[in-house]
């Protein structure tokens, strides 16, 4: 392998699994992820690590495959928590009996370098950092480069399997899906294609590999592989023994051979998993204009439905806006905030988190407008983002061009609203993180924050800031008109009782709100925080001085937002009520 080459992989696999590994924190008291985190509590925690690795894969080679794998399969899962590791107890499944999780083992060793590491300093270094860890030593075992990563990390209490589809990327997925599942943590394009450069190393079950081969061999991999492949793999019906087609045993570029030997350039997978590089004809993902052949006037109708609901209703426009932050920001854009409760299940719609939502009987009104032309073809998520977009236009904002696609989901998560939707009252930082697993970066949440332009505050959401005593970063002369229209500390939810967000120019989406918080005259506490953080305060001034900037941010926010996670093809459904999920799926998941 030449220098360069080497280099290369070098910087795209520090980039890569450097981004894979963080959860943020920057609170105060909390350092969150750190170089040397156990420098004060146990300093030789690292070095113990090392040796346990080196000493471990001396004895059992195949030690280092699965370390690297523990990696994505535990932090690709929500976050790097170990969770991958636990049991399953009577009450939950654990990760790693997931079907996904097919082929990992070895968490004994896993074991033998926590009784190391304990041996040293008890009940200090967590299983999550010895995870990440190992890995990072296992990969310079495999001849790769040493990744100088941060500890500090926590370890879960409970085992996610439920969720293990929705977050890991499979290798019969569409490359669109991979590259939105990496995307989601931060990982851009050529980090993907070096995370999974790891298939240069371990090796594949045939029960993976036998659909490439049979009935007939799939015309894209290179002739003069495939008889090796059949010699490996010489049945269709593979039981999951570990017999597995092998792979080479150092990190190297082979894998890349791979891609240029194979018929389709880059369309085909870097490795024996080359579905994961297969656009499927049959599943598009979003596109523009989805509905031009199934239903052309789709679009038509709904900004007409929207403009005429807008002109008889205007604070439409301010529904429609949340309406995209409290369904996309909730794993995935698939209508699930429209559901009403069931007998079962609570909706996302009814939950603290939502208080103030209003306005769902609009989104029917357009959903039976767009049926009576198409019907059963338009999905509900897709209805809500492109009321979402033309309720921005009707408000002065701009016009912002959106894929569709989408496919609804049968069920609302209200148990996970409080995890992945931000407060008000959250920290900055967490704030940022949360919009950042979405891959929306800083400016692009001051941005979208700059929807606090418009609409209204109830004054539920703004009396710990006035009573018992006002907030002293709020400014004076902000405070009378507040108190007026916020007269008692503990108001009624149900009363009328708000603080329009932007007294200049409440409807119109605007620039006006980055000025007002730069003037201490933010409602929530984001707001604040948002105007002095040091992370945030350059995008706020900026946005202050120019309109059109913000709306660019803006705008490209928007559209990471509208693209989170999506169902397509064939995934979920089209409802025929946006409320409520089709009869013969009520009692599925999406």
């Amino acid at each position: 392998m030449g220098p360069r080459v080497f280099m290369f992989l070098v910087l795209l696999s520090f980039s890569a699994v450097s981004l894979l590994s963080p959860v943020f924190a920057e609170e105060e008291q909390n350092p969150g992820l750190v170089m040397n985190y156990y420098k004060e509590t146990c300093p030789q925690a690292e070095e113990v690590i090392t040796e346990q690795v080196k000493l471990l894969y001396k004895r059992h080679k195949n030690t280092a495959f699965s370390w690297l794998r523990n990696i994505f399969h535990d932090c690709a899962v929500q976050r790097c928590d170990a969770s991958l590791l636990l049991d399953s107890t009577r009450r939950s499944l654990s990760e790693k009996e997931t079907d996904r999780s097919f082929g990992l083992r070895n968490f004994r060793y896993i074991e033998t370098i926590k009784e190391a590491v304990e041996r040293e300093c008890p009940g200090v270094v967590s299983c999550a950092d010895i995870l990440v860890l190992s890995a990072r030593d296992g990969i310079v075992s495999l001849g790769g480069p040493h990744i100088a990563l941060k500890t500090g990390r926590r370890d879960g209490r409970r085992s996610r399997a439920e969720v293990v589809e929705q977050y890991l990327p499979d290798h019969n997925e569409s490359i669109s899906s991979v590259l939105h599942k990496f995307g989601a943590m931060g990982i851009d394009t050529p980090g993907v294609v070096a995370l999974l450069g790891a298939h240069s190393v371990g090796r594949t079950h045939c029960v993976k590999l036998v659909h490439r081969l049979y009935p007939e061999v799939d015309p894209v991999i290179n002739p003069d592989h495939v008889p090796h492949m059949l010699k490996k793999c010489p049945t269709p019906f593979q039981t999951r023994r570990p017999f597995l087609s092998e792979h080479h045993i150092y990190l190297d570029t082979a894998v890349f051979g791979y891609l240029r030997s194979s018929r389709e350039g880059s369309k085909v997978a870097v490795s024996l998993l080359s579905p994961v590089f297969a656009e499927e004809e049959q599943n598009p993902g979003l596109v523009m204009n989805y509905y031009k052949e199934t239903c052309p006037q789709a679009e038509e109708v709904i900004t007409e439905q929207v403009k005429l609901l807008y002109k008889r209703h205007k604070n439409t426009a301010f529904s429609w806006l949340r309406n995209i932050f409290h369904d996309c920001a909730v794993q995935r854009c698939d209508a699930s905030l429209l559901l009403d409760s069931t007998r079962r299940s609570l909706s996302e719609k009814e939950t603290d988190r939502s208080f103030g939502l209003r306005n769902f009987r609009y989104i029917e009104t357009i959903k039976e407008a767009v049926e009576r032309e198409c019907p059963g073809v338009v999905s509900c998520a897709d209805i809500l983002v492109l009321s979402a977009r033309d309720g921005i236009v009707s408000l002065g904002g701009p016009h912002i061009a959106l894929k569709t696609g989408r496919r609804d989901g049968r069920r609302s998560r209200a148990e996970v609203v409080e995890q992945y939707l931000p407060d008000h009252n959250e920290s900055i930082s967490s704030v940022l993180h949360k919009f950042g697993a979405m891959g929306i970066d800083t400016p692009g949440v001051v941005a979208l924050l700059g929807a606090h332009s418009v609409g209204r505050t109830h004054c539920v959401k703004l009396v710990h800031r006035l009573y018992p005593e006002v907030d002293p970063v709020i400014n004076p002369d902000h405070v009378p008109h507040m108190l007026k229209k916020c007269p008692d500390s503990i108001p009624d939810p149900k009363a009328v009782q708000y603080v329009r967000n932007d007294r200049g120019t409440p409807m119109v989406l605007d620039n006006n709100y980055y000025r007002n918080i730069l003037d201490n005259k933010g409602l929530l506490v984001v707001d604040h925080q948002l105007a002095t953080d040091k992370r945030t305060k350059p995008y706020v001034k900026k946005m202050a001085k120019s309109q059109d900037y913000f709306f660019k941010e803006f705008s490209r926010a928007i559209t990471l937002l509208s693209e989170n996670n999506p169902l397509t093809g064939t995934q979920g459904e089209i409802r025929k009520q946006c409320n409520v999920a089709n009869k013969m799926h009520h009692h599925e998941e999406s």
